[in-house]
């Protein structure tokens, strides 16, 4: 160990002689200062670059939300630590049902709408061989032989279910560009006991202000017609905590695909 020591301070002294001989050189010394600037120079660039790299500007910002805004709602049918091609079976099904009308899909439209969400190769058939498992039975989904289609169940709910049904909100907690096709958004998941909570809520915020909320969407979803993506979209961000519980952390990373943003990954954020 002492040899060793030894032998660093020395090599540590002939890097500082080397140096101090360079210095005392005019023309050496007018070397090492002008590639000391042009490091220098290099190395604001590089920060300056790295930092303006990372920044989201307002137009990635808008589409970010914009997605973000589209796909929210159905999260809760994703299993976060492991999607399934179940999961992305009930993800696409309650979509199209809710944006489309359309309860009803072929295999091969299936792959397709998840294609266009998710960056993922979730083949026609590999959606056609998963069939029924228990949690799409649990669903109430039918798996049509006959033309090989999905079919979502449009029973519907009684006003006394809904009011004991929990209802998951995730807030935008923090947005971050990791690269120019590469984004991660921290969503705080809310957890809503009694969905009632919120449109007393709101009945409240109207009289003592004075003010109009349209309550008409939580009106619906509570009497069993409307869905609760609309049930959701009717809530502000700023209003959450005055009914809701905070629970976990999610962390959805977006990449840019062919022009499209789409979902690659999905996972709790234990550290955000």
């Amino acid at each position: 160990m002492d040899m060793a020591l030894r032998n660093i301070k020395k090599k540590f002294k002939e890097i500082k002689g080397r140096i101090g001989e360079l210095l005392q050189n005019p023309e050496k010394r007018k070397n090492i200062i002008y590639f000391g600037a042009v490091l220098a120079v290099i190395i604001v660039i590089l920060v300056i670059y790295i930092i303006t790299s990372k920044n989201i500007s307002s137009i990635e910002r808008n589409a970010l939300m914009k997605q973000s805004d589209d796909v929210i709602s159905y999260l809760d049918y994703l299993d976060v630590d492991d999607v399934k091609t179940e999961d992305y079976i009930l993800f696409a099904l309650n979509y199209s049902n809710d944006t489309n009308s359309k309860s009803i899909l072929t295999s091969t439209a299936l792959s397709e709408l998840v294609g266009s969400k998710f960056n993922t190769n979730l083949s026609a058939d590999d959606i056609k061989n998963n069939g029924i498992t228990e949690k799409l039975l649990d669903q109430k989904i039918v798996y049509n032989t006959g033309d090989d289609s999905y079919e979502l169940s449009l029973a519907k709910k009684s006003a006394g279910i809904i009011a004991k049904t929990q209802v998951n909100y995730y807030k935008v907690k923090s947005v971050k560009k990791i690269n120019k096709k590469k984004y991660n958004i921290v969503y705080q998941k809310y957890i809503i006991e009694n969905p009632y909570d919120v449109l007393n809520y709101y009945i409240s915020y109207n009289a003592e202000n004075n003010d109009f909320y349209d309550i008409t969407p939580l009106r619906n979803y509570l009497a069993g017609s409307d869905n609760i993506a609309t049930f959701k979209k009717a809530i502000k961000d700023e209003d959450i905590d005055k009914f809701a519980k905070k629970d976990k952390k999610i962390k959805v990373t977006y990449v840019v695909k062919d022009d499209s943003l789409l979902i690659d990954k999905i996972g709790r954020c234990t550290l955000c």
